[in-house]
């Protein structure tokens, strides 16, 4: 046990009894407890002449997703430069679903049937280019969408495409999730085929990808109750239950996973009341970073609900939590009529808690169906969050704050045709802005640079 610790950017320095020092190579800042971080541990022998590192081997080697975090800043956003990227081929809805990480980026879009998705890369220009397409032709998915969400991980290491209505050994709608690693060659290879359990779990409902770990969502499963299935890289898993469920909950709606917490939304409160009668967000630690068991499982560390619980009409209709695992974004979409977005915060002790509520500088600025709408979908990324607010009525926007804890402020607005912001994702300072528009609408995905003034 370390009897004296020093900081040092990313780096702590561990003086342990025996006389040794370790070098701890943060995932994460240090303002975390221990059992929140991911250190890469390398211990140094310190003798009158030499010092001699000696790296240790880690259990199971895994991509790491990146840590690094810097304090927040004063000064103000502006939206640094703008690529649209249009479909490739006539495909309608383009910009379903965009999810950013690293230099690598999937894209989806929404038509009959979808059995494959867009892999982009950015190039050494700056600008992101169309990499490969993945899919499988021997997914059958009757009247259903097809691939409609994807997951990539850091740099593209692996892919995971899902079709919640898919159907197989002739059930309608079990769902399948197929994962897919990249290569000596820069090319996809399946690796993992799964299925749902039973006709009509929608299995890949949702869907959330980080490191060597998948999550997939299947809100039907088991009496409407919901199941989230955990996989690694070997890809076997435990399921993953709220400690309360109850039928009708539908808990994996929502997921997303980054770091060493997962945050999965239900559609009801574990209260037994029925369908949409309240919503909860449930907050699981990857067993894996505290050493608790052998790695396989998750623990439930925490419910969270929004400080004003009698409306919970939406809230949780979309969830994301940053890069850094310190702050978890709610949207809430037709909150009393007009939608918001809760912010939660970890504390020093690791518990979460709501610092702020995210709101509009004016709800006046635009009409009244984009008020209700939003918070349909939230990013967050360190000190920057986006919150949508969709239209029928016009084009869609895109809001953004900054701030930490709770002081946050309304820094930009961002808009362009119908449906811009249907999706959102961010990674660092780039975002990708989904635009699918309607039933016809061929779609685009907008990557926006933000930079300070």
């Amino acid at each position: 046990d370390p009897i004296r610790s020093d900081l040092r950017r990313d780096m702590c320095i561990y003086h342990t009894a025996s006389g040794t020092v370790k070098l701890g190579f943060a995932a994460t800042h240090c303002v975390l407890p221990m059992s929140k971080m991911q250190w890469a541990f390398h211990e140094i022998e310190v003798g009158p002449d030499i010092v001699n590192p000696k790296p240790e081997e880690p259990e199971e080697p895994k991509p790491e997703e990146p840590k690094e975090t810097e304090p927040p800043t004063d000064k103000t956003l502006k939206d640094c430069s703008w690529q649209k990227i249009e479909p490739p081929e006539a495909k309608r809805r383009f910009g379903h679903h965009a999810h950013v990480n690293g230099d690598a980026m999937v894209v989806t879009f929404l038509d009959r049937p979808v059995k494959y998705v867009y892999v982009y890369k950015l190039n050494a220009n700056g600008k992101w280019r169309l990499d490969q397409k993945v899919g499988d032709d021997d997914v059958e998915f009757g009247d259903g969408y097809g691939f409609q969400y994807a997951d990539i991980s850091l740099n593209g290491k692996y892919l995971a495409i899902t079709g919640k209505e898919a159907d197989s050994d002739g059930k309608e709608n079990n769902g399948v999730v197929i994962v897919y690693e990249k290569d000596d060659d820069g090319k996809y290879r399946k690796v993992a085929h799964f299925e749902g359990e039973e006709e009509g779990d929608l299995f890949g409902n949702n869907i959330a990808l980080t490191g060597d770990t998948l999550l997939v969502g299947a809100r039907r499963a088991n009496k409407d109750r919901g199941v989230v299935y955990a996989y690694r890289r070997q890809w076997y898993g435990p399921k993953l239950v709220a400690s309360d469920s109850d039928k009708g909950d539908m808990f994996g709606r929502r997921i997303n996973f980054k770091g060493q917490t997962a945050v999965i939304a239900s559609l009801s409160n574990g209260d037994a009341k029925g369908f949409g009668d309240g919503k909860s967000i449930y907050v699981f630690d990857d067993d894996r970073g505290n050493g608790s068991d052998d790695g396989r499982g998750f623990s439930e560390t925490q419910k969270l609900l929004p400080d004003d619980p009698d409306d919970l009409q939406s809230f949780g209709f979309k969830v994301d939590i940053d890069h850094f695992a310190n702050t978890i974004v709610v949207g809430a979409k037709r909150k009393n009529g007009k939608g918001v977005a809760y912010v939660f915060t970890r504390k020093g002790n690791g518990a979460w808690a709501q610092t702020a509520k995210l709101r509009p500088n004016s709800y006046n600025s635009y009409n009244s169906d984009a008020a209700m709408q939003f918070g349909s979908d939230v990013a967050v990324e360190g000190d920057v969050i986006l919150v949508n607010a969709l239209s029928e009525e016009g084009p869609g926007l895109v809001y953004v704050f900054k701030g930490h804890g709770s002081d946050w402020k309304q820094e930009l607005i961002l808009s362009r045709e119908d449906g811009f912001g249907d999706s959102l994702d961010i990674y660092r300072n780039t975002a990708a802005l989904g635009a699918p528009g309607e039933y016809n609408d061929s779609g685009a995905v907008y990557m926006v640079k933000f930079c300070e003034k």
